[in-house]
């Protein structure tokens, strides 16, 4: 599954453990933070943790590359309801952020 790409996030390895901060589109209450960090930590493998920052809309994930993708976590908070912003190489990542959060605003205003 490929969801909204770009991120104003850095990559960093640690061994067998990566660490990324992604913007998180949808969330909306202190609750929708809690439902990111859940669907991200439970039943997941190489997941190690998420901290979700309600404020600055974004989630830190800590996770083991071997084990999950980063797909696989953008879909998990899919089916949570709420959109995770990837990174996409190619971008600028402040730019794709800056994307993201514009197409999120037109779709509400429709």
């Amino acid at each position: 599954m490929q969801l909204e790409q770009g991120s104003s996030a850095d990559i960093q390895g640690k061994g067998k453990v990566s660490e990324i901060e992604l913007p998180v589109i949808g969330m909306y209450c202190a609750n929708c933070a809690t439902a990111v960090e859940r669907a991200l930590t439970r039943k997941s493998d190489g997941v190690e943790s998420a901290n979700v920052n309600y404020a600055s809309e974004s989630v830190q994930v800590r996770f083991d590359p071997t084990q999950t993708s980063l797909d696989q976590l953008a879909g998990k908070v899919h089916s949570a309801g709420y959109r995770l912003v990837l990174p996409d190489p190619d971008d600028d990542p402040g730019n794709a952020e800056a994307i993201a959060r514009r197409q999120e605003i037109e779709k509400q205003k429709r």
